[in-house]
């Protein structure tokens, strides 16, 4: 029996491994073998755990990991699969492709947003106590513009 692609079964989503299979959707398994520690192993679609855990290694975590994935997966599909039709099968690889890309890029946009809060939860501004000097016989203000410019800032506000 082949022994391609195996993983751990059933998938324990709260490990980076798990985590990277439920967000390329790679969860389910027809073929349930023992391995020689007595646990279920699944022999998935796409990648093994050993796979996943390199790929997590080498990406930096679970989320940039998935999408690495699903962009590879996208590109095999769109290679693979043309857009064909017959008497009662159609195939749209390129459609399937776009599909796994808007999903990569959803994980992506959600990774980078918590990155974006998570940086942003570092920096505080601290007031120091120094003021800037006033500039003392400075007599070209437009007060009218500057009078303008404040009203307009309170309408956007």
């Amino acid at each position: 029996m082949p022994t391609a692609n195996l993983g751990a079964y059933p998938v324990d989503v709260k490990t980076p491994v798990g985590l990277v299979r439920l967000l390329i959707g790679d969860t389910d398994t027809a073929v349930i073998v023992k391995a020689n520690d007595g646990s279920d192993r699944g022999q998935f679609a796409w990648y093994s755990d050993d796979e996943i855990a390199a790929l997590v290694e080498v990406n930096g975590g679970p989320k940039p990991t998935a999408v690495y994935i699903l962009r590879l997966i996208a590109v095999n599909q769109a290679m693979l699969l043309k857009k064909f039709t017959s008497s009662d099968l159609a195939v749209d690889g390129p459609g399937i492709s776009d599909t796994l890309l808007k999903a990569a890029d959803a994980i992506e946009k959600a990774h980078n947003g918590a990155e974006a809060a998570t940086a942003a939860s570092f920096f505080t501004i601290t007031p120091t106590g120094h003021r800037p000097e006033p500039v003392i016989g400075y007599t070209n203000t437009d007060w009218a513009a500057l009078e303008r410019n404040i009203d307009n800032a309170q309408r956007v506000i």
